[in-house]
């Protein structure tokens, strides 16, 4: 069968009408598509309100293309484990307008890129806390003043004792105090008044018994203040009882017998005092020496067995202070015991009648 021959002209119609249809149609089907869909977005965006924060460029630009509506929404796995951070209240802001829309040239790529609004990082969360408390250092616990306690005193005689917390008191009672023995006396009751309740006290009368004597005092060669009650003589508490005690008992001293010290001087030690008064008179003795008792080289001997030096600082445990009364002892015994005995200067002193009579004013 022949093919039926076509003018030129006709053909090219047919071509031009095959091509251009099709392709219209398209166009306006896709035409009308874009306008729906921005339609769509306009009405679904939401609106801005005025506690809003105003969008970001980013947002802004994003979020004014049209949305697909079967475009998944991908959200970032950080913004779901951001925390809600309380954030003050911003000043009212009006709204900032959209731009106007522009039609996506390239509808298939527009599902690729829209997705859910980005967000800008939140910042740290830097929650207030309290301020530590200032740390107080404690002040240093204030310390009770300490009461000084005054250091001890005697004084007999006019010779002052600063170490006197255990005074022992070793006096001349022979005949050769027969005119003198009441001032003596005397100073002695004061001294013993003078002593407060922290200090202990005794007194020993020394002298070598006269012919006949038979007593135990008499007979050991002095006599100690002994209270009413008690069978053995130690040191007492310088109350007013007790001092009122033994001022009554030296009222009834008389003097008598000759003078020997070293037995008194034996019974004060042994009483472990810290501080003795040795008062005697200067007695002038027949004889090619005038010693005492057994010479002084065996009082002082005696005295260093029973009041030692200590080895380490030297000093003894009683302090000696010898007081001649009336005159000076040629024998220089006094003078040895406190050189050996005393605590430095004043150890040694000479008193006479005057300076007890000026101490009792």
């Amino acid at each position: 069968m022949k093919r039926r021959w076509q003018p030129r002209e006709s053909r090219r119609g047919w071509w031009v009408a095959a091509i251009a249809i099709p392709l219209g149609l398209s166009l306006g089907v896709h035409g009308v598509l874009a306008v729906v869909a921005r339609t769509y977005a306009w009405f679904e965006a939401p609106k801005p309100r005025l506690t809003d924060t105003p969008a970001t460029e980013t947002q802004l630009s994003l979020g004014s293309l049209p949305e697909p509506a079967e475009s998944p929404v991908v959200v970032p796995p950080a913004a779901k484990e951001e925390l809600p951070v309380e954030k003050p209240p911003e000043e009212s802001k009006p709204p900032v307008p959209e731009p106007a829309a522009v039609p996506d040239p390239e509808p298939a790529k527009s599902a690729e890129l829209t997705t859910a609004p980005i967000s800008k990082p939140a910042p740290p969360i830097t929650a207030l806390l309290p301020s530590p408390a200032p740390s107080v250092t404690p002040a240093p616990p204030v310390e009770a003043p300490k009461l000084v306690t005054p250091v001890p005193k005697a004084t007999f005689a006019g010779v002052k004792a600063e170490r006197a917390e255990r005074v022992v008191y070793v006096v001349d009672a022979s005949g050769a105090m027969t005119t003198s023995l009441s001032f003596v006396l005397d100073e002695l009751a004061r001294s013993i008044g003078r002593l407060d309740d922290s200090q202990q006290f005794q007194v020993i009368l020394f002298r070598e018994p006269p012919p006949g004597s038979t007593s135990a005092a008499a007979t050991s060669g002095f006599e100690i203040f002994l209270p009413a009650g008690a069978r053995t003589a130690g040191l007492l508490r310088a109350n007013d009882s007790n001092k009122d005690a033994v001022r009554a008992w030296l009222r009834t001293v008389r003097p008598l017998g000759r003078s020997a010290p070293l037995p008194g001087l034996r019974a004060a030690l042994g009483l472990k005092p810290q501080l003795v008064f040795l008062l005697t008179r200067s007695i002038t003795r027949s004889g090619s020496t005038p010693q005492w008792d057994e010479g002084n080289q065996t009082v002082l001997k005696t005295l260093d067995r029973l009041n030692p030096r200590d080895t380490l600082t030297g000093k003894r445990a009683v302090t000696l202070k010898t007081i001649q009364f009336l005159d000076d002892d040629p024998s220089g015994l006094l003078k040895s015991i406190a050189a050996e005995h005393g605590d430095g200067a004043g150890s040694y002193t000479l008193r006479a009648i005057t300076d007890l009579q000026s101490s009792e004013r």
